[in-house]
């Protein structure tokens, strides 16, 4: 429970006793604020020759008068505080929604972020699947083209042989008629032609082999 104060103060050159839940400094402060006001009148020539009664009027509402002004001036902070208040309110709503707008932003960032992620590795995946793929084309066009080419130099070698044996016939045969030779010659030309036609055709199958090697890395890269 609150303790009652007493402080001697003078007040117009009397003392009393004052008693109050307040600090005797204060009460004392109270005192000094009536005297200072007294003071000021005092130092008015109109009042002085006003009668106690009214002179204690005049105090009286002088002090009424700083009172409600003191009260409006208190009113008009605590307005100007309590819409300083509802600013600040606003301004800390205002920041929230700023707050929850960038964590989302954040948030969605994040997300596009990780699907990046995922479709480039996914990407990644599929180009280097793509690229074996392509070297296993390339390798068995490699492996078609040199079973051609061995192919075409076996062919090319039994043919040889052929004219070799052919050949060795006309030569055992030399002394034959001069028809016979001659028909032995045109068949060595016809040979030797069919040996052009050959190697025609086995640098006809390795361009052929290059082109198609060249066709699946396009359609691959498309």
């Amino acid at each position: 429970m609150a303790t009652k104060n007493i402080a001697e103060v003078v007040i117009a050159g009397r003392i009393l006793k004052i008693t109050g839940y307040e600090s005797a400094e204060y009460l004392h402060q109270i005192a000094s604020y009536i005297n200072d006001k007294i003071a000021a009148f005092q130092d008015m020539e109109g009042y002085r020759r006003q009668p106690s009664d009214q002179k204690q009027i005049m105090i009286y509402m002088n002090l009424a008068d700083d009172y409600f002004k003191s009260r409006r001036q208190a009113e008009k902070q605590k307005a100007e505080l309590e819409k300083k208040d509802k600013e600040m309110y606003s301004l800390k709503h205002d920041l929230i929604e700023s707050q929850l707008a960038r964590e989302n932003l954040e948030k969605s960032t994040r997300e596009k972020v990780e699907q990046l992620e995922v479709s480039s590795k996914e990407e990644i995946k599929r180009l280097k699947e793509a690229s074996k793929e392509l070297e296993k084309q390339r390798n068995a066009a490699r492996e078609e083209l040199e079973h051609q080419k061995i192919a075409a130099m076996e062919e090319l070698e039994r043919q040889k042989e052929a004219f070799q044996e052919e050949l060795e016939q006309a030569k055992a045969a030399s002394g034959k008629e001069n028809a016979e030779l001659a028909a032995s010659r045109e068949e060595t030309e016809q040979l030797q032609k069919q040996i052009r036609e050959l190697r025609q055709h086995i640098y006809r199958l390795e361009s052929e082999g290059k082109g198609k090697y060249n066709r699946n890395t396009g359609n691959h890269n498309n």
